[in-house]
């Protein structure tokens, strides 16, 4: 494993070099998250400074041969997110949740720390952290 001193601050984006629909997507905290990430891949990883906001998915190709490539399709990424309503936990709200319940599985072990707590009325719980097709995360 090479390790380059990039200048990037935690929160970090680590990716597969090779990957496909967010697969092994990790957003490591500090730098011990960031080695157990780095110890578990066995490709090349790009590590990226994380740029909170709207994040919209790229569609790009390139056939063997040609010079340029040319990109299909631009879409907006929408993470999936509960609104807590001060009465029902966490766990609650994902599983009545329509679009959420189907990945319930997912979403509950990945909350598996505060499936209990009671979100405040109002208060947006997103699920994940990336819009990625591995995460649930619908496309517009």
């Amino acid at each position: 494993m090479r390790k380059r001193d990039l200048g990037l601050a935690f929160p970090l984006v680590l990716k597969p070099d090779v990957g496909q629909r967010g697969s092994g997507v990790a957003f490591p905290e500090n730098e011990s998250e960031a080695s157990q990430i780095l110890d578990y891949e066995a490709g090349d990883v790009i590590a990226q400074a994380f740029a909170p906001g709207r994040e919209f998915g790229v569609f790009y190709y390139r056939y063997p041969g040609e010079e340029c490539g040319h990109i299909l399709s631009i879409t907006e990424k929408h993470c999936p997110c509960v609104i807590g309503d001060g009465k029902r936990n966490l766990e609650q709200l994902i599983l009545d949740d329509d679009r959420a319940v189907c990945r319930a599985r997912f979403h509950l072990r990945a909350h598996s720390d505060r499936l209990f707590d009671i979100p405040a009325s109002g208060e947006k719980i997103q699920l994940v952290q990336v819009g990625t097709h591995t995460a649930a995360a619908p496309c517009s």
